[in-house]
């Protein structure tokens, strides 16, 4: 993962949480074949992070409209 994602994760997640919050660790998790997937340690606890290109982004949208 690069420094310009982490940086944005970081920033989204101050403005989330409403605090500012350190990036400790980011741990890859496996088992898609279509995204990319993390663990984001940071000084508020543990997040899971799925990813992938903005072109991509269209997958996303049909995953969640198939959950509701």
């Amino acid at each position: 993962m690069d420094a310009a994602l982490k940086s944005l994760i970081v920033s989204k997640l101050n403005h989330r949480l409403h605090k500012d919050i350190n990036l400790e660790t980011v741990l890859p998790v496996s088992g898609g074949s279509i995204h990319q997937a993390a663990e984001i340690v940071t000084s508020a606890g543990s997040f899971f992070l799925k990813y992938n290109h903005s072109d991509q982004f269209h997958n996303f949208t049909m995953e969640v409209n198939g959950l509701d």
